[in-house]
């Protein structure tokens, strides 16, 4: 403890001497002590200033090498060169873009008529009918002309059959194996 006394009463006389050698007067114990906290304080803030200042001359040394600068004689040249740099990202996620759009449009119709698929379970047997059937068009309403059967004929999908004691109109799609 009485070391530390020593050291600060050294360094007030120090404070003291110094100012009567600078300025011809002398300096009361108030005054050299307020003045020996802000020489202190100012100490703690040069010291950090001066990290800082090292720390930022680091860190320009660093982006020095990585920024380059660019001057152009006119501003269509720099406009060109904007669009030189800008138009492969712009590029890219328009074909991007489209990509996805088609995926999604392809995957939405496949869903859709996937569904039919799953809707109509006899749509296999209706194949001959679809491929080879005959339509008509008369006053706005479509019609699938289809012809009386002859015996032995076998045009799947164009002839019909008359059940007259059920009533009904058979019309063969194919053959079973």
């Amino acid at each position: 403890m009485n070391e530390k006394r020593e050291r600060i009463s050294h360094m007030l006389n120090y404070i003291k001497a110094e100012y009567f050698l600078k300025y011809g007067m002398e300096m009361d114990e108030w005054t050299v002590i307020n003045f020996a906290e802000i020489r202190e304080h100012f100490a703690v803030m040069r010291k950090e200033l001066n990290a800082n200042l090292l720390e930022s001359k680091k860190l320009q040394q660093t982006f020095k090498g990585s920024i380059s600068s660019i001057n152009f004689a006119s501003d269509k040249q720099s406009f060109v060169h904007g669009l030189g740099v800008s138009i492969p990202y712009a590029v890219c996620t328009l074909i991007l873009g489209l990509l996805c759009y088609y995926y999604l449009s392809t995957f939405k119709m496949y869903q859709g008529i996937s569904r039919y698929v799953e809707d109509m379970k006899n749509i296999e047997s209706y194949q001959g009918l679809v491929r080879e059937g005959n339509i008509r068009t008369e006053n706005g309403v479509e019609f699938l002309i289809l012809k009386q059967a002859k015996t032995e004929d076998d045009t799947f999908g164009q002839i019909y059959e008359f059940d007259a004691k059920r009533k009904e109109v058979r019309v063969p799609l194919r053959r079973l194996k």
